[in-house]
C-alpha cells in the first residue's frame, strides 16, 4: 500500500540567504560571487533567493532516508527499487522530497550545495523539474538533473522525457576530499557545474521546463551515509529562487458537478474513487485539483491512515489478482495463478493471508482483487454471493462513444447490485495512466482513462455524472 501524508501549505521566501554548518572551500567559483555571501553577488544584482538547508520544520520530513540534524540533512542510502511481479527488484527508484518545500525558479538561477561525506561513500543530490512517474513496474526518467560525488570524481547527468539515456552524462576528475561544495548555475541557455577547480557545462536541454525544482537525495552503498550541510539558491541577473512549502491536499470549495458531489447527493451514496499516482498527486497542481475535487476516496483514504497509522484503515486489498486465464488451471489448480506465492505455499496462501489481515485488523473490510469478474465463466463462479466492488476499472478508448457506454454499464450494474461497494477507476487521466506504452520515450499514452492527457474530461465523464444524478 503507497500513502503520502501532506501538510500546510505556502510560500516562504527569503531576500537574503543564511549559510549555516560546515561550508566547504568551493575553489574557483562562477564570476559574481564572493565567499559565502552568495546573497550579495550576482552580475545585475539577487533579485529572490531561498535556503533550504535546513528550512521549516516540514520541509525534509517526508524525504525517505533522510534525518535533519544539528549539522545538517543527513542521507542513509536506502537502495530502492520497484519490484517485478515475480518479487526481484527492478528499475532504480531512489527517494524525491515530494512532501516537502520544493524551489520555484524562474530566469537564471545559482544552486549551491555544500555536502560532507565519508570516503567511500558516494553522494547523489537530484535537481528535478519533473518528478518521476512509476508506470506499473517501470519507472519513467523526466526532466532531471543529478549530481553525483565520490572520491575522485563529479558525475553530471541530465534527463528529458523524450529518450530513456541521459541527455547529457560527464564525468570529471575533482580534488580527493570529504568536504565539496557543488554549485550549479543556468545563465541563459546554458547549464554549469563546479566542484573545485572541475567544470561541467552544456547546453540546457529543458531540466526546468516549468519553473518548479523538487529535491531528491541518496547515497551508496545501501546503509552508507552522507550529509548536506548547506543548499541554497538564488536568482542572478533578474532571476527569481523562491521555497514553496508542502503541497496541501485540502480543497476549498468542490466543483458542484464532481463524480463526488454528484454520487452524495443521489440515494444510493456509492463511494466514487479512482487509483492515485503518488508524484503527480504532489507535484501537479491541475491533476490534484482532479483527484480532490472530483473523487471520495482519496481524501477519506489519507485522513483515516493519518489518524490510525497502526494498520488501522477501512478497507484492504489482502490478495491481488489470484485466479488464472489457462483454462487447465481450474482442473488441476484450483483456478489458481501460478506466480510466486502461489507456487511457494500453494492454494492455502490466499486463507493465511485472509487470517493474517484479519488478526491484524479485526474491523477492517478485506478485499481479494482481480480483473474479468463481471463475465460469466468460472472466474465470476469462483467468488458469486461475496461482498463485492468495482476496484479498477479503465476502457480502451478507441471509441469515445462505445468507452463512455461500457464505463456506464458497469456503473449502472454497481448500483443496482446491493453487494457493490464502491466504484474506482483504475486512474485518473491518460497523462500517469498505468495503461501507456512499457518504457516508451517519449511516452506514449494509453487511452483508457476518464480525463485525456490535457486533464480534459472524456464523455465518459458526463455519462457517470448522468446515471449518479438519475439515482435520486
Amino acid at each position: 500500500m503507497r500513502w503520502i501524508k501532506a501538510v500546510g501549505a505556502g510560500l516562504v521566501a527569503a531576500t537574503t540567504i543564511v549559510t549555516w554548518g560546515v561550508t566547504a572551500d568551493a575553489g574557483p567559483r562562477p564570476s559574481g560571487t564572493a565567499g559565502t555571501a552568495l546573497s550579495d553577488a550576482g552580475a545585475a544584482g539577487t533579485t529572490s533567493a531561498a535556503s533550504l538547508v535546513p528550512g521549516p520544520k516540514d520541509a525534509w520530513k517526508y524525504l525517505a532516508g533522510s534525518t535533519l540534524r544539528s549539522d545538517g540533512l543527513r542521507i542513509t542510502g536506502l537502495g530502492r527499487k520497484i519490484t517485478q511481479l515475480d518479487g526481484t527488484g527492478g528499475d532504480a527508484h531512489p527517494p524525491v522530497n515530494l512532501g516537502g518545500s520544493h524551489l520555484a525558479v524562474s530566469g537564471d538561477v545559482r544552486i549551491t550545495a555544500a555536502l560532507t561525506r565519508p570516503a567511500g561513500v558516494t553522494a547523489t543530490l537530484s535537481l528535478l523539474g519533473r518528478v518521476p512517474v512509476v508506470y506499473d513496474e517501470w519507472r519513467q526518467h523526466r526532466q532531471e538533473l543529478d549530481l553525483t560525488v565520490s572520491d575522485r570524481t563529479l558525475r553530471v547527468t541530465a534527463w528529458t522525457d523524450a529518450s530513456s539515456r541521459a541527455r547529457v552524462d560527464r564525468t570529471v576528475t575533482v580534488s580527493p576530499g570529504t568536504a565539496s561544495n557543488v554549485i550549479v548555475e543556468r545563465k541563459g541557455r546554458t547549464i554549469t557545474v563546479w566542484m573545485g577547480s572541475a567544470t561541467v557545462s552544456f547546453a540546457d536541454p529543458g531540466v526546468f521546463p516549468d519553473g518548479t525544482v523538487h529535491l531528491g537525495a541518496d547515497a551508496a552503498p545501501v546503509g552508507a551515509s552522507w550529509t548536506l550541510t548547506d543548499l541554497t539558491a538564488q536568482g542572478i541577473g533578474g532571476g527569481h529562487a523562491n521555497a514553496v512549502g508542502p503541497p496541501s491536499l485540502k480543497v476549498g470549495e468542490r466543483p458542484a458537478d464532481g463524480l463526488r458531489a454528484v454520487a452524495a447527493s443521489a440515494t444510493r451514496r456509492l463511494p466514487i474513487g479512482a487509483a492515485m499516482s503518488p508524484a503527480p498527486l504532489l507535484a501537479d497542481a491541475g491533476y490534484r485539483a482532479l483527484a480532490v475535487g472530483q473523487f471520495s476516496m482519496l481524501t477519506d483514504h489519507v485522513g483515516t491512515v493519518a489518524r490510525h497509522y497502526a494498520g488501522r484503515v477501512a478497507e484492504w486489498d489482502v490478495v491481488n489478482e489470484p485466479l488464472s486465464d489457462e483454462d487447465e488451471d481450474y482442473a488441476t489448480r484450483a483456478g489458481l495463478r501460478q506466480h510466486l506465492w502461489a507456487k511457494a505455499m500453494g492454494e492455502s496462501y490466499i486463507g493465511d493471508a485472509f487470517r493474517a489481515a484479519r488478526a491484524a485488523d479485526p474491523a477492517a473490510k478485506l478485499y481479494l482483487n482481480d480483473y474479468g469478474l463481471e463475465q460469466d465463466g468460472e472466474r465470476w463462479d469462483a467468488l458469486l454471493a461475496l461482498s463485492s466492488r468495482v476496484s479498477e476499472i479503465d476502457v480502451h478508448g478507441e471509441n469515445a462513444t462505445v468507452q463512455a457506454r461500457q464505463y456506464e454499464a458497469v456503473l449502472t450494474a454497481c448500483l443496482k447490485e446491493p453487494t457493490c461497494s464502491s466504484y474506482t477507476s483504475w486512474g485518473i487521466t491518460d497523462r500517469y495512466g498505468s495503461t501507456a506504452s512499457d518504457r516508451s520515450y517519449p511516452l506514449e499514452p494509453g487511452d483508457e482513462l476518464l480525463w485525456d492527457t490535457r486533464l480534459r474530461p472524456k464523455p465518459a465523464v458526463a455519462t457517470l455524472r448522468k446515471v449518479l444524478a438519475g439515482g435520486k
